[in-house]
């Protein structure tokens, strides 16, 4: 496609993965405007707007139908915001937006003309598989709380459903992700994974990290020399401390010069989020624990290089933590399930543990998480090994900049208007189904 082109972003919130290919594309002298519903980072030569539901969602229908009619919400809401676009001047050649949430369901409405790229976070599947979560095990077969589970999760696929049925293409981030669509979706999506940036995130040996009194920020406490970060997305959910807590303690009994970092990203944007006194009641040292919220990328990169450990409990596929976390040269450690099993081997670049029936149907077992990470701990030969040889999975498999090279690869393609089989990552060429792609880096805009 010659000249420049006008690329319109659409998301709830603003996932890392979009944000570079959105800054990657402005870079390049394409017009770039990024839709969100709250506010975002600026992003350099990208114009930020927001748009906004008339009103909540989910709150007088079906409970089945709650993230449906929400998803209703949003697509209209992205509508008033295209009609206001298109009065300033602004109608785009490719639309980039997050498939299932609801923001795309009407762009080849408003913008007919457009090629709509969706990048698909998840489909569900109603079976065992579909566990995610160390922190949150799914109920038992048969049970009926399980039957109404595996009901709503049919249910909650209507959008994506209506996305892949109008996208020219659609996008996942993992063999876990994909192996959750339904046959007939493969013909029309690509297989990239998220990246991480390795010069960013890098090990740095020698690193002391500074961690505050329990509950507090990560700055101004007590020098320690064995820290853990333990992640853990669900904290306020009913459970999620007892569901972990129990090996957190026998790990402090193990190592006891350990420091606990539990990162929760409910902690300081859901009041139920559970305070330290909790953790105390379920058995857990307080006073070598610290509990923060989610952390911006330096403080991320901070306590990372000064982790001797990162235990990353859920749900895995968000992965973005987990890679970080590797790049850095931390020993990792992960549950035994589809996404994190993608990214580490067990034993060469990271440790995996038994998780739901295969740990008793406690979330890492007790004991065998907490002796799993105290036993890599006082290896530190063995550490090392698994630090260094994960720093090397991602700079063969995962680098921020090899990815986002393929991302433009795969905007050009559709751009272009390239048939699906032939995008970049596109799996039905991976299946034999169809012929090498042609696509070629995206053309500079002129100015």
């Amino acid at each position: 496609m010659g000249g420049a082109m006008r690329v319109l972003f659409l998301h709830v919130g603003a996932p890392r993965r979009s944000r570079d290919l959105a800054v990657a594309l402005a870079a390049a002298r394409h017009q770039v405007v990024f839709a969100t519903h709250g506010p975002a980072e600026p992003l350099p030569r990208v114009q930020h707007v927001r748009w906004s539901a008339s009103r909540p969602g989910g709150e007088h229908c079906h409970r089945y139908l709650r993230d449906l009619e929400q998803a209703v919400l949003a697509g209209q809401g992205v509508v008033r915001l295209a009609h206001e676009l298109a009065a300033r001047g602004f109608r785009p050649d490719l639309v980039y937006g997050e498939g299932g949430s609801g923001v795309t369901l009407y762009v080849k409405e408003t913008f007919p003309e457009a090629k709509l790229v969706c990048s698909f976070a998840r489909f569900h599947r109603a079976d065992a598989s579909d566990a995610s979560d160390a922190a949150e095990p799914s109920p038992p077969p048969g049970d009926g709380a399980a039957a109404d589970a595996a009901c709503l999760l049919r249910a909650r696929n209507g959008a994506a459903l209506l996305d892949l049925a109008h996208c020219d293409h659609g996008v996942v981030s993992s063999e876990w992700h994909l192996a959750r669509f339904p046959p007939d979706a493969l013909a029309v999506l690509s297989l990239l994974h998220d990246g991480v940036d390795d010069t960013w995130f890098r090990p740095a040996p020698g690193r002391r990290p500074h961690v505050g009194p329990a509950g507090g920020a990560l700055t101004g406490g007590l020098a320690a020399d064995e820290v853990v970060t333990v992640a853990c997305a669900r904290l306020a959910t009913t459970g999620g401390v007892e569901a972990i807590a129990a090996a957190l303690a026998n790990l402090q009994r193990r190592r006891p010069m350990c420091q606990l970092v539990v990162v929760g990203g409910d902690v300081g944007r859901n009041s139920t989020a559970p305070a330290v006194g909790a953790w105390a009641a379920a058995g857990v040292d307080v006073t070598r624990l610290r509990v923060v919220g989610p952390l911006e990328a330096a403080a991320r990169r901070d306590l990372l290089q000064a982790s001797a450990a990162y235990v990353h409990l859920g749900p895995v596929e968000d992965n973005m933590g987990l890679l970080e976390a590797m790049s850095s040269g931390c020993l990792v450690v992960a549950p035994d399930l589809g996404p994190a099993r993608e990214l580490v081997a067990h034993g060469e670049d990271g440790l995996l543990f038994p998780v739901g029936a295969q740990a008793g149907g406690q979330a890492g077992g007790p004991a065998t998480l907490g002796a799993t990470v105290a036993d890599a701990l006082a290896d530190g030969e063995k550490r090392a090994l698994l630090g260094k040889a994960a720093r090397e999975t991602v700079l063969d498999r995962f680098r921020r900049a090899d990815l986002a090279a393929r991302q433009l690869r795969l905007v050009d393609g559709v751009a272009r208007g390239v048939p699906s089989a032939s995008v970049e990552g596109s799996v039905a060429h991976r299946l034999g189904t169809a012929p090498t792609s042609d696509a070629v880096p995206l053309p500079h805009g002129e100015g």
